[in-house]
């Protein structure tokens, strides 16, 4: 099961970055990307995102999700 969902996140990821290669995306970002999900997708594919978009609560930790 996770192996699908990592090959169906890399096929996304390569179509945006198609998309931005073409000018039709200005910047590609994810969400909630961890530390080892950031250095997989920049091992596997030539894409950099922008951004990882996180929610900030005051009393919800997300420090996992900081590079």
């Amino acid at each position: 099961m996770a192996a699908a969902r990592r090959r169906r996140c890399r096929r996304a990821l390569e179509g945006d970055g198609a998309a931005y290669a073409d000018g039709r995306a200005r910047a590609i970002g994810v969400s909630y990307f961890q530390k080892h999900h950031l250095e997989r997708l920049f091992a596997e594919t030539e894409v950099a995102p922008a951004a990882n978009q996180l929610e900030v609560r005051p009393y919800r930790d997300q420090n996992r999700c900081a590079p």
